[in-house]
């Protein structure tokens, strides 16, 4: 599989790729699932990727050690988070329905660190700090 990753190092628009190791055994329905995640830039370069002959070459040099049928399941953006538990590839959900399932998750995290930490934070002055400490950056080029 490092093999495979570092094939996709060398097409365009390759974001990253990384190989998820199977669960210990117990921990999971399927304890020999591994998944093998590959990120592009745009559908053009997943595809140059997807019909490649590296691709096909490495698909063929892992084959000897799987169990089963490999299988491709594609996702974008927060797709991965909201997948069916089965694994299977459902329709684009709505995206007012993800924006409420982020904020839920993502509103009492901010809501508990605001009443928590907040106050303890209050003589920081972090913002000014932080744009004083990036000035730099900020104005690079300006």
């Amino acid at each position: 599989m490092r093999g495979m990753l570092a094939a996709a190092q060398e097409f365009p628009g390759h974001l990253g790729g990384q190989v998820v190791p199977p669960d210990e055994a117990g921990d999971s329905e399927e304890p020999l699932l591994c998944h093998v995640v590959f990120a592009f830039d745009t559908e053009a370069h997943l595809a140059a990727w997807q019909n490649s002959p590296e691709r096909a070459h490495w698909l063929q040099r892992v084959l000897p050690h799987t169990v089963g049928a490999q299988q491709l399941q594609r996702v974008t953006g927060l797709d991965y988070w909201f997948a069916a538990p089965d694994g299977t590839t459902r329709t684009a959900h709505l995206c007012w329905k993800v924006a409420c399932v982020t904020w839920l998750g993502i509103f009492p995290t901010v809501l508990l660190l605001f009443l928590t930490v907040a106050p303890l934070l209050a003589d920081w002055h972090l913002v000014p700090r932080l744009a004083r400490w990036l000035h730099p950056w900020l104005h690079a080029g300006a």
